[in-house]
């Protein structure tokens, strides 16, 4: 059975791990807003009704035609340039931003039940300590 100060150091290391994870979460988020917003003061040449002129495409054209409406429903105006551009005109951007948010997901999930792990492993350490302490204490008096 590992001891306390090797579950703990890796305790901490994990939780650093999960911080390193969030900022660079945090510093792709900031990219992407500063992408959106440099295509919001430049932004791609396509129009509504570019869209819909799509949606009467290829099956994959069409799925990407109405992806982009809904989120051009959903998001500020604020997005429409990074819409146009990652789902209308480079959809290969679109793949790599899924994979990227599942490797940060399933990342996440990795040390989170690290985390729980060493959690558990540390309470049972304790739980141990406690019933020997408890039984020392019985045999004195």
């Amino acid at each position: 059975m590992e001891n306390w100060n090797q579950l703990k150091d890796h305790s901490y290391n994990l939780i650093y791990k999960r911080q390193f994870l969030y900022w660079a979460f945090l510093a792709i988020s900031a990219v992407l807003i500063l992408f959106s917003l440099v295509l919001w003061i430049k932004s791609p040449l396509m129009d509504a009704k570019a869209i819909e002129t799509w949606q009467n495409a290829s099956c994959l054209h069409w799925l990407l035609a109405h992806l982009a409406d809904i989120m051009r429903y959903v998001l500020p105006d604020f997005f429409n340039g990074f819409i146009t551009f990652v789902v209308i005109q480079y959809p290969v951007c679109l793949v790599v931003l899924g994979i990227i948010i599942w490797f940060f997901k399933c990342q996440r999930k990795k040390l989170v039940n690290g985390q729980d792990a060493a959690r558990r492993a540390m309470r049972k350490l304790v739980i141990k300590k406690w019933k020997q302490l408890k039984e020392e204490d019985q045999i004195r008096g």
